[in-house]
């Protein structure tokens, strides 16, 4: 009988995993890190835009298969200043860091229009990678992280 009820609770307890391992990756953000839904999306847009200008379209189409309403999270991204968005002449003088510098730059800028600090950037790259996990396996997480680099 203890066995019966230790197979019938294993059940239980791998189905709420399951379940709560697909939940919304917005909702993972507010119930993990205390933020708003507007922070949630618009902090993992500003991510997610940077790995789709990093990435080439296969690997973003690749990362975006593993996040349900990507295009939605896109467009909550935040509009930066354009003196944010551009280094001017040191940009292009150091050509590929300077993208990346770039980058870096406006989703600094992006969190910090949002109410964030830098300090949040790691909270939502480690809840964003365990949903990743979860949703698209270790590929989309190393897709994930190969486009956000310039940030880590």
């Amino acid at each position: 009988m203890n066995k019966i009820f230790a197979i019938i609770l294993l059940c239980f307890s791998s189905s709420a995993l399951s379940a709560d391992a697909t939940g919304s990756l917005t909702d993972a953000l507010t119930r993990g890190l205390g933020v708003s839904n507007e922070q949630a999306t618009g902090g993992l847009g500003s991510l997610f835009g940077l790995a789709k200008a990093t990435l080439d379209s296969g690997q973003f189409s690749k990362l975006s298969s593993a996040v349900p309403g990507m295009g939605e999270l896109l467009k909550a991204a935040p509009e930066v200043e354009a003196k944010t968005k551009s280094l001017g002449g040191l940009s292009s003088a150091l050509g590929g860091y300077g993208e990346a510098l770039q980058g870096a730059s406006e989703v600094y800028a992006q969190f910090q229009s949002l109410g964030l600090d830098a300090t949040a950037i790691p909270q939502y790259v480690d809840i964003t990678n365990n949903y990743l996990n979860s949703s698209g396996g270790q590929s989309a997480v190393d897709l994930f992280t190969k486009g956000i680099s310039s940030m880590l």
